[in-house]
């Protein structure tokens, strides 16, 4: 019984240092004025009605865990940051958020 609580806990400790994470890089991207698109039916319906042809886009938010969702993490559809971030931050941003779209921009 011990050993199965200790995996839980170490699980679910797992799980709150992702969204800690993912709020930071959030942060991060705001910061350095990046947009981000979260899900919710507004977005969902705003992306659908300008890529008709791309249902499947906005669907690919939904693979975040539902034990992240009632922990308070959110779905992202899409991420676009300055160009002059660089490809290690794209990355790592990118990495924080596999559901979404990770773009730049030209930054002026």
């Amino acid at each position: 019984m011990f050993v199965v609580v200790t995996v839980v806990a170490c699980w679910l400790g797992w799980q709150i240092r992702l969204i800690h994470e993912r709020d930071a890089t959030k942060k991060f991207v705001i910061r350095h004025h990046g947009v981000i698109a979260e899900d919710d039916n507004s977005v969902r319906q705003a992306w659908l009605d300008a890529y008709p042809l791309h249902p499947e886009v906005p669907e690919r938010s939904m693979e975040i865990s539902t034990i992240r969702r009632l922990l308070g993490d959110k779905a992202v559809i899409e991420i676009t940051v300055p160009d002059s971030l660089g490809k290690n931050q794209l990355n790592r941003i990118q990495a924080n958020f596999p559901e979404a779209n990770v773009g730049e921009f030209i930054d002026e």
